[in-house]
């Protein structure tokens, strides 16, 4: 079965970053790696775009970069047509930025490579060892939601999970 490893085009389209790393990042570590909810103690905050270049365009996905990977971030017409699918595994956590919400997603599945070789998973999870260590992975299902509604930003690295070892 094929699943894709989400993320958003980074050299085309904006990140975003938090305006006060030191504070926000603190808080983004406790999540990162090991799939806790972070619902009852989150406190949104500011963020800015990662890069003043005027030829980056804002998608409806972007990502926040951090020492082992990347956390995807939704606009709201992503979380308009994704949240039904997003909230049965994680949390949408808002932040904020040029006065409009965004949607940090913290997926709280975690799933091993034994796992998904028996193919005992649902549309989205995050993997706990190579090959795609603490990305968010998503089903077919997903990109076809992405797809028919034009989320843009978008981009997906493919695995067959038939031949992970």
């Amino acid at each position: 079965m094929l699943m894709y490893a989400i993320g958003s085009i980074g050299n085309t389209y904006q990140s975003l970053l938090p305006v006060n790393p030191d504070f926000e990042l603190i808080q983004l570590f406790g999540f990162i790696i090991d799939g806790k909810s972070l619902h009852n103690s989150w406190v949104p905050f500011q963020m800015k775009f990662g890069s003043k270049a005027k030829h980056m365009k804002v998608g409806d996905i972007f990502s926040t970069y951090y020492t082992t990977g990347s956390l995807p971030i939704f606009s709201n017409k992503s979380v308009q047509f994704l949240s039904n699918l997003l909230e049965p595994y994680g949390e949408l956590l808002p932040v904020y930025a040029y006065g409009e919400v965004y949607y940090i997603y913290n997926c709280t599945t975690l799933k091993s490579l034994n796992e998904i070789k028996e193919e005992n998973f649902g549309d989205i999870f995050k993997l706990t060892s190579a090959p795609f260590y603490n990305k968010v992975i998503v089903s077919q299902n997903f990109l076809d939601i992405i797809k028919k509604n034009k989320l843009k930003g978008f981009n997906f690295e493919t695995f067959d999970t038939s031949i992970v070892y």
